[in-house]
């Protein structure tokens, strides 16, 4: 006969059992990135922007070189943005227009195959010929794996940084959310675009912050503005406000010093690759003179931001209508607020309004919904989910919440498995 265990035996085992690790985090981010592998792109084909950064990450791994071999034809102008986003450089070789930090995170899962294939395919002209064209295309598989890999980096970041300040089950939703019913599937996750490692950067960026770590937030952020140099808005906004709110300087020079290695380093690659160190680089004058001159009028802007809110294509409410509930959560939550994650809010906005003055809202070619909010959406997610949190204490407005969720991952779930170039 088995006698009975004693009342602090039984507490014992409570203790042991209350006390084991919640495991239900790490089996989400695991469920995220199952569902990231079972839609992404893995032979189809890519974007003009993503096949350009597969281009570029194979040859950083191939070859440890910027100019990218074969591909010089594909410079002429009548295939710029219809085969690739490829410029020469002044040796005469072919090169990625974009700063090399897509590159950069995509060269070591080229390193598993830096094999490419010879294609002759055929493209559509401007006025409307087709024309063949000789292709020499790497394999997509590393480059679908890297922007995986990072997406998914970028919601366990995003989670870390929220679970000390919400409840487990909250924390979990939010996650779940931003990963499902956001472009963070339907674009960032299904191949490599800028987007991927940039989400990466700036939700480590955010999460190191959080912390107290502004130099390691600083260092997480300049590798973001290795992808899109500004970005460093975004650290700008969270030194400068945790700095004002706590009347310390320390964080605005530790995120300001170390932030800005990022944009050192842009000038270092651009100086080598193009003889002549700038901010520009590939893309030219063109976008630097809209953000700094006035060429964008105030009400272009204002229609830029509408049409980045509405639009049915590629409107951030038309796909994700949650937002409108974070939105409006926000009023009245933000003095209370933790003051980086304010400050990240801040950038983002900020970020978006230099992002619209200097270019289009839509992102180009066939992709679902939205692209450009992407990164910025990372560096302002722990306001918007914790003010969404706060908001939620009734039974109608979590309905509401739960509905508009519910649209938002099943049209990005549809955009991930059936709309593509």
């Amino acid at each position: 006969m088995v006698a009975a265990p004693s009342a602090a035996e039984r507490r014992a085992r409570t203790t042991v059992a209350t006390d084991r690790p919640d495991r239900r985090f790490p089996l989400l981010i695991a469920v995220i990135a199952v569902l990231y592998l079972a839609t992404g792109s893995w032979w189809s084909t890519y974007n003009v922007d993503t096949y350009t950064n597969v281009l570029q990450a194979r040859s950083f791994a191939a070859n440890g070189s910027a100019t990218i071999a074969g591909n010089a034809h594909l410079t002429a102008p009548q295939y710029f943005g219809r085969t690739g986003l490829l410029v020469s450089t002044p040796a005469g070789g072919a090169t990625s227009q974009y700063p090399p930090g897509v590159a950069l995170w995509g060269a070591p899962f080229y390193l598993l195959d830096t094999g490419v294939t010879e294609l002759d395919s055929t493209f559509v002209t401007y006025e409307g010929d087709v024309e063949p064209v000789h292709l020499l295309a790497p394999s997509f598989v590393p480059g679908t794996t890297a922007a995986i890999v990072a997406t998914t980096l970028a919601m366990l970041f995003l989670g870390l940084t929220l679970r000390k300040r919400m409840s487990e089950e909250a924390m979990l939703a939010c996650v779940a959310v931003a990963a499902l019913g956001t472009g963070a599937w339907s674009v960032a996750s299904d191949q490599l675009w800028q987007h991927s490692p940039g989400m990466m950067t700036i939700a480590l960026g955010m999460y190191l912050a959080s912390n107290d770590r502004f130099v390691g937030s600083g260092l997480a952020f300049a590798g973001a503005a290795l992808i899109r140099p500004h970005t460093a808005i975004i650290a700008a906004a969270v030194g400068l406000t945790v700095g004002m709110r706590r009347r310390s300087l320390r964080p605005v020079i530790e995120m300001g010093s170390t932030s800005a290695l990022g944009l050192f380093g842009v000038l270092v690659y651009n100086d080598a690759v193009f003889g002549e160190a700038s901010i520009s680089g590939g893309y030219g004058p063109t976008f630097s003179d809209r953000t700094l001159g006035g060429g964008t009028s105030w009400i272009t802007l204002a229609s830029r931001v509408g049409e980045a809110l509405v639009h049915p294509g590629h409107g951030i409410l038309a796909s994700s209508p949650f937002f409108a509930v974070a939105f409006l959560a926000l009023v009245g939550r933000t003095r209370r607020a933790p003051d980086w994650a304010v400050g990240g809010a801040i950038g983002a906005l900020v970020y978006l309004l230099v992002q619209y003055k200097a270019n289009r809202v839509s992102g180009g070619n066939v992709i679902f919904g939205y692209r450009y909010p992407l990164d910025p959406m990372m560096a302002a997610a722990p306001l918007l989910a914790l003010a969404t949190v706060d908001w939620v204490r009734t039974r109608p407005r979590a309905v509401v919440l739960a509905a508009l969720v519910a649209f938002s991952v099943v049209a990005h779930g549809y955009g991930a498995l059936f709309v593509g170039p």
